[in-house]
């Protein structure tokens, strides 16, 4: 059947027939482009391959350069940025403080619209004060302006699609080896898939790496990950441990007759167990403990994401009970909200904590999140005594929600101590230092 005679035949059907409920075409023409769109192979190529295909870095290799420099590698600039890309602002800051060349590369967008702010948004995360760090910015996204890069130019990546663009990179560098950012297990954000395998071979890649949490290098080693099964790899990188800023995360007075639950919610982020986190909320809120007090629940971290599923700005929870998304907030107005909170329910099937976490407990406010692999309920209480972590079951979950506000209800004082650091500046010290000879040492050993 020809283009215009489907057309025609579409426009022909009684409306109650072409009436879903969910949509009614009124333009048979537009809805036929529509469909014709959504049926190209390419729009299926993402789902069938069971990956996103990544264009390739466009740079060029200048092989005169003769002052390495430092080449950090984000996903995306002109962005709000959470606590793993901001740690790498901060380990990039760093490194140009201690007098290595530092330009940060976006591989899936455009430069920086306003590259002063960004510069002024680094200082505040590396606690700069307007001391705003010699940094440059590009992009390698653009096939019109490819990005010139000297041949003894180190990179370091800081996602796994970062590390995965380098594959036909490296070997027209004169240095191979790059230098490896890990914040998480990452192939764990997908499925069993294209996308999973695609994230684990960078493991096996030729790199030295700067691990985030002692957690997070246990598991790589426990489970034989890529490099990490390796005799003595381990000690070739560097480990630390993140830093929770004590003037913005501390204890305050709340009013008795109020309390709030922060719920870590982010239905995207798998690894965050939003539909465990729920059945075990909406189970937990009909205990006396929640029920008959003044109790109330909030959802932050997707507010994008929770809206579309609020009606009249609420989700029921049950027993009369509502969760409520927060609006997005800044650091400063997320930091008082932490300060502010009785108890955060934040899951993380992971060996990473989230920094939520960390952030919370060192309020001297409860948090409930749960074990994974070596990050163990025992691992974590010498953190703080104010995790709570449970196997990650719904009914578990639930039982860590009670004993919290049970604790809250006693009114007996929450520890304040936290076995972090206090501030960036003494997390990283040692880290980048040895980034910083790791950069040293992988010029003196690049190829002629």
């Amino acid at each position: 059947m020809s283009r215009n005679r489907y057309i025609q035949r579409l426009s022909d059907l009684p409306r109650r027939i072409i009436s879903r409920g969910l949509f009614l075409v009124r333009e048979p023409a537009r809805f036929v482009e529509n469909l014709e769109d959504a049926i190209r192979p390419e729009k299926y190529r993402k789902k069938l391959l069971g990956f996103q295909p990544m264009p390739p870095m466009q740079v060029r290799i200048d092989g005169d350069s003769a002052s390495p420099r430092c080449n950090v590698l984000l996903p995306l600039l002109d962005r709000r940025f959470t606590g793993g890309p901001n740690t790498v602002l901060n380990i990039a800051s760093h490194l140009a403080e201690a007098g290595i060349p530092v330009r940060i590369l976006a591989t899936d967008g455009p430069v920086p619209a306003d590259a002063e702010a960004l510069r002024s948004h680094i200082a505040s995360v590396a606690g700069l004060g307007q001391a705003w760090p010699n940094i440059t910015f590009g992009s390698t996204a653009d096939s019109s302006a490819p990005v010139q890069v000297g041949a003894r130019d180190v990179f370091l990546a800081t996602y796994w699609s970062t590390a995965f663009r380098l594959k036909p990179v490296l070997p027209r560098m004169q240095v191979r080896q790059f230098i490896y950012l890990i914040q998480d297990f990452e192939p764990a954000f997908y499925p069993w898939s294209s996308s999973y395998a695609q994230a684990l071979e960078t493991y096996g890649m030729q790199f030295r790496a700067l691990i985030n949490e002692q957690f997070l290098a246990d598991y790589l080693v426990e489970t034989k990950t890529g490099r990490f099964a390796e005799p003595g790899f381990l000690s070739t990188c560097a480990i630390f441990e993140p830093a929770v800023d004590r003037r913005m995360f501390h204890p305050v007075e709340k009013a008795a007759l109020r309390r709030q639950l922060l719920f870590y919610a982010r239905p995207n982020d798998f690894r965050n167990l939003f539909g465990i986190g729920f059945d075990a909320l909406s189970a937990a809120v009909s205990h006396p403990l929640f029920k008959d007090a003044n109790w109330q629940f909030v959802a932050i971290g997707a507010n994008h994401l929770m809206g579309k599923i609020a009606v009249g700005g609420r989700i029921a929870l049950g027993g009369g009970q509502f969760l409520r998304p927060a609006p997005w907030l800044n650091f400063e107005d997320y930091a008082r909200m932490i300060r502010e909170s009785d108890i955060l329910l934040c899951p993380m099937l992971s060996p990473h904590t989230s920094y939520p976490v960390l952030e919370q407990a060192a309020c001297g406010n409860i948090v409930v999140t749960n074990s994974f692999g070596s990050k163990t309920e025992e691992r974590l209480s010498r953190i703080s005594t104010n995790i709570i972590a449970p196997a990650p079951t719904a009914e578990a979950i639930r039982d860590g929600l009670i004993a919290a506000a049970g604790r809250v209800a006693s009114g007996a004082p929450a520890s304040t101590d936290i076995a972090l650091p206090t501030t960036w500046r003494t997390a990283l010290q040692g880290t980048v230092a040895k980034a910083g000879d790791m950069f040293r040492e992988a010029v003196q050993e690049a190829h002629p």
